[in-house]
């Protein structure tokens, strides 16, 4: 399949693209899933949790590498018959850091 003629276009050569990121994972992906069921009160729960790691970016003048870690949770609860009781609790962590400083 020639690239250089797509979609009805007649390219004279290659589009120019930069070389992908060479980005290291520190940590891999976790995902959570659970769900409960409180009998006394009648509370459902479900917990929808994203760990989406920590990644190392490479470093680029005028800057050095560049770490991202990012979490993520998120509780949906509502009570048995009274669909009025439903609520949602979002936490979400976010971190980047370089060699000097880091934020949260």
């Amino acid at each position: 399949h020639d690239r250089t003629k797509q979609e009805g276009f007649i390219w004279k050569e290659q589009p120019e693209t930069s070389p992908a990121l060479e980005i290291e994972t520190l940590k891999p992906f976790k995902k959570v899933r659970t769900q409960q069921h409180d009998v006394i009160t009648g509370n459902y729960t479900y917990h929808f949790g994203d760990d989406c790691g920590r990644m190392k970016f490479p470093a680029g003048e005028p800057h050095e590498a560049l770490e991202v870690e990012e979490t993520n949770d998120i509780w949906y609860t509502i009570k048995e018959s009274d669909p009025l009781s439903a609520q949602a609790q979002v936490k979400q962590r976010l971190e980047f850091e370089r060699e000097k400083w880091g934020v949260r």
